[in-house]
């Protein structure tokens, strides 16, 4: 009987106490599905999770990543991922009602995936992609590279349910081998 008493003291105990209670908080967190919103990591040149920025530039000269999802939207003015050779750089779209709009602002922003460096643009699971909304002055000038520069590698990636991308043009600008 007092080692059961022992045990449930100490037990107690340990609950309360505030490293305990941060320790759980974050296995908490950390086991918590990322479902809702707007998730980033590494290296990103501006903080995405207000759903509005102007330029975006994702994994410039190291790794980063961006995750839209959980019927979040994020609204963008331009978007470069992995624009230099060091870069690698994604973005994923993903889930019913999630959205990401590149704004067209002027004939210099075209998207680059993989302007340098290895880029990844996946639509997936019900999301969408919208290059220049309506009332932008795309016409023929939204574009979206894939793979923009000699030794540059990019995926462009829809999948699931109905994703869509929607832009003028997209180029892949560098074809990879086929192998059969």
């Amino acid at each position: 009987r007092d080692m059961a008493k022992h045990k449930t003291n100490i037990h107690q105990h340990v609950q309360r106490t505030p490293l305990a209670l941060a320790a759980l908080a974050a296995l908490g967190l950390a086991a918590a599905p990322a479902y809702a919103g707007i998730v980033s990591s590494g290296q990103i040149n501006v903080d995405p999770s207000s759903g509005t920025v102007g330029p975006l530039f994702v994994g410039t000269s190291a790794p980063g990543s961006v995750t839209v999802n959980g019927g979040s939207s994020l609204t963008a003015e331009r978007m470069v991922l992995a624009g230099q050779k060091t870069g690698n750089g994604s973005v994923t779209v993903s889930g019913a009602g999630s959205s990401m709009l590149v704004t067209f602002t002027n004939n210099a922003n075209n998207i680059d995936v993989g302007g340098e460096g290895v880029g990844s643009l996946s639509v997936l699971d019900g999301g969408s992609f919208v290059y220049g909304g309506q009332g932008t002055p795309c016409q023929t000038n939204c574009r979206i590279f894939v793979t923009n520069a000699a030794g540059s590698q990019g995926s462009l990636l829809v999948g699931g349910s109905a994703g869509a991308i929607m832009a003028q043009r997209v180029e892949m600008t560098k074809m990879p081998e086929l192998v059969a």
